[in-house]
């Protein structure tokens, strides 16, 4: 058979979803008990048997809760969020092994992948039952003039994805997948979590009682005690991280360099015996 052209392929997954920052655990057991859930869907470029391109449109839940951590000043820290986040992110993908669905000789490869992507985030918590949005309410003094050094942070940023897995023939049309990959940020507020406590009158008079309860949630200290203090580690940024399984199918006569399905008919009846 002669060599394969390159063509187009189209896909979706599904799989789990979780992130790593001030409220994360190291806790294998706590990572999976945390994890939620994920989507995605793309379209690959596959240039030649060892070189893709795709593009990918990913939705991610990422949530994480002190109460699940084991450590006693982080429980009595008391914080939580959760978000739904949206991503669109260019990345390629080197195969390790010759990949050639369209082939019989290929059944599978395993692949590296990183590129770029940017997504929207907007952290949420609960307060006695109803769900506030966290980044507006400046829940460590953003736009106070208290606090000239912390600007309200944007809900849209990027992202550096990269990471690896699994690509396997089911048959001429249709691929398997799986695929680990972890994603890069520039923000330390996936979760609205960076620096230090805001002075809680200040954010009291300013912003309201809520905001003022979702910043000082702490269980044992009283109020105002917590002024100044620690609240999370602003030298590391947050990053996420995906797990899916999914399948894709080949769209051979769809802007391919070659219209394979004729070509491979073509070559097939050529290998006909005749009589």
């Amino acid at each position: 058979m002669s060599a394969q052209t390159s063509y187009f392929e189209a896909g979706g997954g599904i799989g789990l979803s979780n992130y790593n920052g001030d409220m994360s655990s190291d806790n294998v057991g706590v990572i999976l008990g945390t994890s939620r859930a994920s989507a995605v869907g793309f379209i690959r470029y596959n240039l030649n048997p060892y070189l893709n391109f795709k593009l990918g449109l990913t939705y991610a839940s990422l949530g994480a809760d002190d109460a699940t951590s084991q450590s006693e000043g982080i429980k009595n820290r008391n914080l939580s969020f959760y978000t739904n986040l949206y991503e669109i992110a260019l990345t390629g993908e080197i195969n390790i092994f010759k990949y050639e669905p369209l082939d019989d000789g290929s059944l599978f490869t395993l692949y590296a992948m990183g590129g770029i992507g940017g997504f929207y985030f907007n952290p949420i918590a609960e307060l006695d039952g109803q769900k506030y949005e966290l980044q507006k309410l400046g829940t460590e003094g953003q736009g106070l003039a208290e606090y000239p050094d912390r600007d309200f942070y944007s809900l849209y940023q990027l992202a550096v994805p990269f990471g690896g897995g699994l690509k396997f023939k089911i048959n001429e049309s249709f691929n398997f997948n799986t695929e680990l990959s972890w994603r890069l940020t520039f923000t330390d507020y996936i979760d609205d979590l960076s620096t230090t406590y805001p002075d809680y009158n200040v954010l009291l008079e300013n912003r309201g009682e809520v905001a003022a309860q979702l910043s000082h949630r702490a269980m044992e200290e009283t109020i105002g005690e917590l002024n100044g203090r620690r609240r999370g580690n602003p030298d590391i940024r947050d990053y996420y991280f995906t797990l899916h399984i999914g399948i894709s199918y080949n769209l051979v006569d769809f802007g391919s360099s070659n219209n394979y399905r004729s070509r491979n008919r073509k070559s097939n009846t050529s290998k006909c015996p005749k009589f």
